[in-house]
């Protein structure tokens, strides 16, 4: 029997096996002394004209969430708002005087006081017939915001407001609900918690569907938003304050902001809702 010859590699194969083991040496030695930086978290940045990207230095500051304890109270038109006793025990927003006609010009008013305050203001309240409180806590993380339900599924609703010009506007919102927009940051500096509270309209509700067959959410929708972004207002709140957020009727026109998203006339008598916030710190 005759045995098969045995084929010897060829002088190229050989020059071709050194190259790619010296290529590998190379790629070896280069990854063990490469440098490493830092990782970037967050929106990317357009690159420089040297095509260098820019690198963070320093570490950033923590934020932590801010924990909103609301109290939402429901009870007879004008009790509260009329009630002189309680706005003896409420301060102004520190906002400056034009802001503060802006609101109560779009029927809404507002106040803060410290905790040594809830108290007595609690007393008050409890001795209003017919009030109905609700406690919920809200987390917030700097400029998320937290859509804190003020009248739902309202089928026609004409709204009035007044922006930054001051005219009398008119609008009118179908199939719809009327939410505020909460946000809450801690500003170490000024050692103060910063809250927003903004009217908002949502139209249409959030649906989703799916089919027979399928697993998980395959088509949704989300309602248009309608943000009153004139009465955006950063509310500074010392520690252990609370605000207080209140419809005011004003006699020349009853749907305005405050009056149709914080009353309910659809009941009889007609009641009001009031929104009490009170960061951080819980009230007893």
């Amino acid at each position: 029997m005759t045995t098969p010859l045995k084929q010897h590699p060829s002088p190229i194969m050989y020059r071709m096996a050194s190259a790619t083991l010296a290529i590998c040496g190379l790629l070896l030695i280069n990854a063990c002394t490469l440098k490493k930086g830092p990782i970037i978290v967050g929106m990317s940045h357009p690159l420089a004209p040297s095509a260098q990207p820019h690198t963070a230095r320093g570490r950033r500051s923590y934020s932590p969430p801010v924990v909103v304890e609301m109290i939402s109270l429901n009870l007879p038109e004008g009790q509260f708002n009329h009630n002189s006793a309680i706005w003896k025990l409420l301060s102004p927003l520190k906002l400056p005087a034009a802001d503060l006609h802006m609101l109560r010009i779009n029927g809404l008013r507002a106040g803060e006081a410290p905790f040594s305050h809830w108290k007595p203001l609690s007393k008050i309240l409890n001795s209003i017939k017919g009030l109905i409180s609700q406690r919920s806590y809200i987390q917030a993380a700097g400029l998320r915001s937290v859509v804190v339900n003020a009248k739902l599924n309202v089928h026609h609703q004409l709204l009035a407001y007044r922006p930054l010009d001051g005219r009398l506007t008119l609008r009118s919102f179908h199939d719809c609900d009327d939410i505020f927009l909460l946000t809450a940051d801690i500003s170490k500096i000024e050692n103060r918690t910063i809250l927003q509270l903004v009217p908002a309209v949502n139209l249409g509700t959030v649906t989703f569907s799916r089919g027979p067959r399928a697993l998980g959410v395959i088509q949704g929708s989300e309602p248009q938003r309608h943000i009153f972004r004139h009465l955006i207002f950063s509310i500074p709140l010392p520690p252990r304050h609370f605000v207080v957020v209140a419809p005011t009727h004003l006699h020349s026109h009853l749907d305005l902001i405050g009056p149709t998203f914080l009353t309910d006339g659809r009941q009889v008598p007609a009641r009001e809702s009031v929104l009490i916030f009170a960061p951080i710190d819980k009230l007893k």
